[in-house]
């Protein structure tokens, strides 16, 4: 584009009142209006006001609000916190980012702020229904303290589910069953148990039909048996996954007793709040 289109752009841009220059500066919708446009607004607005009204950048801040969920889940808070900083800056009435934020916070085990934040959140998107079933668990997790010893029981035994492989799928299914209109702590702990447990059932499926595809391949070997030492490698390596499964297992059984909301990972609690919502 020659100077003089861009000078002509500018002087008809120049002939509008600066409330509307202010607008379209503030929606920065590049499907209605070029770069070019914007740079002669800029200047424009340079000119008039001294300084430019803030807009709102909504695509780079989702760039960086996805790069701090990322983060989170690599369990790198404090860099993930940095991202989230950004994209606040760049959106500040973006109530996912907010959302993030306290997720962020909470990971931290500092509540008081986290639940500030959900609140934040709800305020700029109340139809965020991650962020109302989340605050609702920051705001019993603040209190977890007053939990009953019984419910501290009960969310451990849904936990301890995992000892007894596949049948151990109902200890957590029952108790959430019976449970779920009685005590949140209860609730959030048996369905998130049920959900894990789900996911350690289907890799046992599949370990077994891989061992199964093991036997029939020593079978069918020549000389037979020439691959029999698949079998103590594989063996091993299921009983290893075994012995970690048990430990996350006790180690949530721990956690519970305490009282604590305790979850296994960033995944599996997404899941069991989404399974959560009305």
């Amino acid at each position: 584009m020659d100077d003089q289109h861009v000078e002509a752009i500018q002087k008809e841009l120049d002939l509008r009142e600066t409330e509307d220059l202010v607008e379209i500066w503030k929606e920065h919708d590049l499907s209605k209006w070029t770069e070019v446009a914007f740079e002669a607004i800029r200047k424009i607005l340079l000119g008039r006001l001294g300084e430019l009204p803030f807009f709102e950048n909504l695509e780079e801040a989702k760039t960086y609000v996805n790069q701090a969920e990322d983060l989170l889940e690599a369990e790198k808070n404090y860099q993930a916190l940095d991202k989230i900083d950004l994209a606040i800056q760049l959106a500040p009435h973006y109530g996912y980012a907010y959302y993030i934020k306290a997720l962020i916070f909470d990971e931290l085990e500092n509540l008081e702020e986290a639940i500030k934040l959900y609140e934040k959140a709800l305020l700029f998107s109340p139809n965020l229904k991650d962020a109302r079933t989340a605050l609702s668990w920051a705001l019993d997790d603040n209190s977890r303290k007053n939990t009953h010893p019984q419910e501290r029981i009960l969310a451990a035994l849904a936990h301890g589910g995992i000892i007894l492989s596949i049948t151990g799928l109902l200890v957590p299914a029952f108790i959430w069953i019976t449970e779920r209109e009685k005590s949140n702590y209860v609730a959030f702990q048996s369905l998130q148990a049920l959900v894990f447990q789900v996911m350690v059932t289907a890799l046992q499926i599949s370990a077994g039909i891989f061992t199964f595809g093991i036997f029939v391949a020593t079978t069918l070997a020549k000389p037979p048996g020439s691959i029999f030492w698949v079998y103590p490698l594989t063996g091993g390596l299921i009983f290893l996954f075994q012995v970690i499964i048990w430990l996350f297992g006790l180690k949530a059984i721990i956690s519970t007793l305490q009282g604590k909301q305790f979850t296994y990972n960033w995944e599996i609690r997404k899941i069991t709040y989404k399974l959560m919502l009305p």
